[in-house]
């Protein structure tokens, strides 16, 4: 449809084959008020449509794509049940409804995106989402909530909502993986019946942070938290496995107390937790056979928590300046490199005493108060063919 219409009388207009695009010269308002179905695509990118109002309409055999259009204010599909293709609102800084409340399933990819002025989303009907992405970004929603999401094939990414506060799954069971990150107000994660994840990133604001997931046993390539306001990670008890772990700027933290369940693990990184004190929380990790680092942690005096660990591969510790000694009391072997820089207390090396092996370069740079011949009987021990 193009050109500037003054008036469109489809009123009776029941259903459409194939699809419609939308291209009005003039501001222009969609209503069909008879239309249950759409056989193909809905597709618009110009600014002059204010409103789409279609109530009758109830499935949409193709893809919904509205992008760029900067006058669309409202967009009305109460009776919508199902997307067989995605779902695709982006770059519509006007649009402050959004009606799509009987929406059961998206067959494609749920994208939504530079929408702030849309302040609520409401789909109580949602229970699948089968495409390959599903994005909620840069939006005004305060609260999202999906009571009835109980299958998404896809990973879920809702990133810089500047207000929003929470995020809900009460039934989801399943999910590729989480991401949620950039939303400063965020005070609430829950999922508590999802038990296996590919992986899930957090990252919060100023705000305090509570996490639920009391169901997730196994999160298969990482669980990366950072910069969240977050008092311990006991939203996290049920978690067994996961390949890396990531602990970065979590001020509030003390310890991973919350991790006990915690068995297998791969790689672990604790960087920049101002209150974090001890690694309490670990005790059932006994390898980590991709790595360990651990930097930056100002208040950190102790590795309790890791004392079970017998081999790693490569470590790194760095500018830990209150922990005085690397106790270790069942580390035999590292496969890899070590790394000793700037730890301004370590005294002695004796709680590294089982060490018989290191594989990869050993590193030691400004550590005042760790004596030189200290360093020199620990080469000798562990890798008599290092020189220097």
């Amino acid at each position: 449809m193009r050109g500037a219409p003054a008036a469109l009388h489809l009123d009776r207009l029941g259903s459409i084959s194939g699809g419609i695009a939308l291209d009005p010269g003039a501001p222009f308002r969609l209503a069909l008020p008879s239309l249950v179905s759409i056989g193909g695509d809905m597709a618009s990118r110009l600014r002059e449509v204010t409103a789409i109002d279609l109530p009758a309409l109830e499935q949409l055999r193709g893809t919904i794509t509205l992008d760029g259009m900067s006058m669309l204010v409202d967009v009305s599909m109460p009776r919508l049940v199902e997307i067989q293709g995605g779902l695709l609102l982006a770059g519509m800084p006007a649009l402050s409804t959004l009606d799509i409340a009987k929406l059961v399933r998206v067959g494609g990819t749920f994208y939504l995106s530079d929408t702030l002025a849309l302040h609520a989303l409401a789909l109580p009907s949602l229970n699948q989402v089968a495409g390959l992405d599903f994005v909620i970004q840069v939006t005004g929603i305060a609260q999202l909530d999906f009571p009835a999401l109980q299958d998404s094939q896809t990973c879920l990414i809702v990133a810089a909502n500047p207000q929003l506060r929470s995020v809900r799954f009460p039934v989801l069971t399943h999910m590729t993986c989480l991401s949620i990150y950039d939303s400063p107000p965020l005070a609430s994660v829950a999922a508590p019946k999802i038990d296996e994840l590919g992986s899930l990133f957090i990252s919060g604001g100023g705000q305090a942070l509570t996490l639920d997931f009391t169901a997730l046993s196994r999160v298969r390539a990482f669980v990366d938290v950072r910069k969240a306001a977050l008092a311990d990670l006991s939203g996290l008890r049920a978690l067994t496995d996961t390949d890396e772990l990531i602990v970065d700027h979590v001020d509030r933290l003390p310890d991973l107390r919350g991790l006990s369940a915690l068995r297998n693990l791969s790689f672990l990184q604790i960087t920049s937790n101002p209150a974090m004190t001890s690694l309490a929380g670990l005790e059932n990790v006994t390898r980590l056979a991709s790595g360990l680092e651990i930097i930056d942690n100002a208040a950190l005096r102790g590795l309790g928590g890791l004392q079970n660990v017998a081999n790693i591969g490569a470590v790194s510790f760095d500018s830990d300046p209150a922990l005085a000694g690397l106790e270790l009391p069942r580390l035999v072997s590292i496969d890899g490199s070590l790394r000793i820089v700037q730890m301004a207390s370590l005294a002695s090396l004796s709680g590294l005493d089982p060490l018989r092996s290191v594989t990869g370069d050993i590193v030691f740079t400004d550590d005042p108060m760790l004596p030189e011949q200290d360093i020199a009987a620990f080469r000798r021990r562990v890798d008599p063919g290092q020189v220097h």
